[in-house]
């Protein structure tokens, strides 16, 4: 196990570890002002630069107004980031942020991570295994890979043999990051995420023309 102390003045901490499956997981802990602030001097209660955990305890909505950013947390797991005066769920939470602690939250709950809150020390963990957007990633490309077969007769040879190499391509990509994750699990990769994105994308109108 690796620990590294981030500068950051949100995020305490950043571990590394590296499982007998190659599986490399980042955990971020990350402190909170408080959760289901009493204090109305600002909408819902959330004051500058501040990241609050609302709780159904607090009400339906988290009441907030325009100038933040939210996450919505299902089931230990975020399922939508983004907007403001979300809804609470009843089997779950929404973390709110705004000012600096909004680029922090951005930056850290994406949709699927895992998060898990420590109420008595204002700490939130949040998980992740970059390796699983790669999985998404090869799921994606399955589900094109199938969809061009179903339509082969709908295209010409040439743009038959474009697309599958396309395909294949997207396909080194994949795995050749992967051994990038698992052998740099320091490193964040996120341009290299964009750009197999993006040809994911770019492959998928093509085949749709």
């Amino acid at each position: 196990m690796r620990r590294v102390i981030c500068p950051l003045f949100l995020v305490l901490s950043m571990v590394f570890l590296v499982g007998a499956s190659e599986a490399v997981i980042r955990e971020y802990v990350v402190s909170f002002d408080t959760s289901n602030p009493p204090d109305n001097e600002y909408p819902g209660g959330r004051g500058p630069d501040q990241l609050i955990v609302y709780t159904q305890e607090f009400g339906s909505r988290t009441g907030t107004n325009e100038w933040g950013i939210e996450a919505v947390v299902e089931e230990g797991k975020v399922v939508q980031l983004g907007g403001n005066d979300h809804e609470i769920p009843s089997e779950g939470y929404v973390l709110s942020a705004h000012g600096q602690a909004r680029v922090y939250l951005s930056a850290l709950a994406k949709e699927g991570r895992e998060v898990h809150v420590d109420f008595d020390n204002k700490e939130l963990t949040i998980t992740y295994n970059p390796l699983d957007r790669l999985n998404s990633y090869r799921q994606d490309l399955s589900r094109l890979q199938e969809y061009r077969e179903q339509r082969e007769d709908h295209y010409g040879w040439f743009e038959m043999f474009s697309q599958r190499r396309q395909e294949r391509s997207i396909s080194r990509a994949i795995d050749s990051l992967e051994k990038k994750i698992v052998n740099n699990p320091e490193r964040a990769f996120g341009s290299e995420f964009i750009h197999i994105g993006s040809k994911l994308d770019e492959a998928w109108e093509k085949v749709k023309e």
